[in-house]
């Protein structure tokens, strides 16, 4: 998994991207997805959410491979 703050980072395996999500989710809330696109491949996957008093909005880019 590439950052979604700087391209600089990178997240490999399940356990650094579980680390790196965990620590995410303990300051973002109210997450709602509205939309989601793509295909078995490649998804992309917008949501709304709150991080303390700020509203954000975010866009996802999901890649999969067999595994």
């Amino acid at each position: 998994m590439v950052s979604p703050l700087t391209a600089q980072f990178r997240f490999c395996g399940p356990h650094q991207v579980q680390d790196m999500l965990a620590a995410a989710f303990e300051v973002i809330s109210d997450i709602r997805y509205h939309t989601e696109v793509g295909d078995d491949v490649t998804r992309a996957l917008f949501y709304r959410g709150r991080c303390g008093r700020e509203q954000f909005e975010e866009a996802q880019l999901l890649r999969f491979d067999r595994d």
